[in-house]
């Protein structure tokens, strides 16, 4: 293969892990109450993923790494004017130990949402509920509830990961039955600050191509 080629094909490669790389995990913050609860943002959590070989969707699992006990039992999402742009329609993709159900939920916002500064606007129809036992929300560490978006036309993974860490998309939970004093309280995402690096066979491609051009350097000076 000529070296331009091969400068190409590399290049092709590791563009495609950056496209596809890694899972970004959002953090969360209580929104201030007074309703006497322990703060549990340190065990929330959102994984977000993109979709091997689907562009257009991205995948967001819900995780409580429970050491109080508490239950996730409505997630929202605040979309805002993305949802002219990125956000198409949603749906469970997947749940462990939950009884998730998707489009609605009691209650249809975000309890107290409209006291935080950016409000919290939940956008209708991208919401889930497990209304009922708490048991039936993400109540463990091992539960998980993991909702598909699918992204209009265009779309990809990099413009959410925009909206997330610009603000315009927000993710939110209510937690009931939290720890001994069995109340609840709700969270709001905060921009992400870890992500997974780029793939480490596209980081030795590229390592191996800068060597193979400093061979060239040298061959030819």
């Amino acid at each position: 293969m000529h070296f331009k080629a091969l400068i190409a094909t590399v290049c092709a490669v590791g563009a495609a892990a950056v496209a596809h790389a890694g899972t970004t995990t959002l953090s969360f913050f209580q929104i201030p109450s007074t309703n006497g609860n322990v703060n549990i943002a340190s065990q929330l959590s959102v994984d977000v993923d993109p979709v091997a070989g689907m562009m257009d969707k991205v995948d967001f699992t819900f995780k409580n790494n429970v050491g109080v006990s508490s239950s996730i039992s409505e997630v929202y999402f605040d979309a805002g004017s993305t949802m002219d742009t990125i956000f198409d329609t949603g749906a469970i993709e997947n749940q462990m130990g939950t009884s998730f159900s998707y489009g609605s939920a009691a209650p249809p916002v975000l309890p107290g949402g409209a006291s935080i500064s950016p409000v919290f606007e939940t956008t209708m129809g991208f919401l889930a509920d497990a209304q009922g036992n708490p048991s039936v929300g993400v109540s463990t560490a091992t539960d998980f509830l993991t909702i598909r978006i699918m992204l209009k036309a265009g779309s990809t993974f990099s413009d959410v990961l925009d909206g997330l860490n610009d603000g315009s998309i927000r993710l939110g939970m209510h937690i009931r039955s939290i720890g001994a004093n069995g109340g609840s309280d709700a969270y709001v995402s905060q921009p992400p600050t870890t992500m997974i690096p780029l793939p480490s066979a596209a980081g030795l491609g590229l390592a191996g191509l800068a060597g193979m051009g400093m061979s060239r350097r040298r061959r030819f000076a």
